[in-house]
């Protein structure tokens, strides 16, 4: 017997509808036809709640699943694919789909979370420690230092 997982529960706050009407007008899914912006918001959804590292582990997780795909109205992702739409996909269908969620809320919450929204877009990210040698090494060989 099926049954919704959590993440399904939560993709049902998420109207499709808006997602297509907001991919059509900006065009968002002229390069990558059969991989649709619905389908790439849910593989970044996924990787962001589970907390994945890498697109390779996108892949594994996402793809581990494959029972749920269909009630998510999705299919498996490749690696390959999901690096290019990130590359080629404008941007600014996410902030759009965000700023159309975030008018349903009430007006102090959606003013904290639009102030988190552009913390997070404005913050930069520290490439030092564990898994970051290779950038301390073009540092050290750039004409930087």
């Amino acid at each position: 017997m099926y049954s919704n997982t959590r993440f399904h529960q939560l993709l049902e706050a998420l109207p499709r509808n808006l997602i297509d009407r907001i991919s059509s007008s900006l065009q968002a899914g002229r390069y990558d036809k059969s991989f649709k912006p619905y389908d790439h918001l849910l593989a970044l959804l996924y990787g962001q709640i589970s907390g994945v590292r890498s697109l390779r582990e996108l892949e594994t997780g996402f793809n581990a699943q494959a029972a749920h795909h269909y009630h998510l109205g999705t299919g498996p992702i490749r690696r390959s694919t999901l690096s290019d739409a990130n590359q080629r996909r404008n941007p600014v269908l996410f902030k759009t789909v965000t700023e159309q969620l975030m008018a349903f809320m009430h007006g102090k919450q959606r003013r904290e979370l639009t102030e988190l929204t552009y913390l997070l877009d404005s913050t930069p990210i520290q490439l030092k420690g564990h898994g970051f040698d290779w950038a301390e090494a073009v540092i050290r060989g750039s004409r930087f230092t």
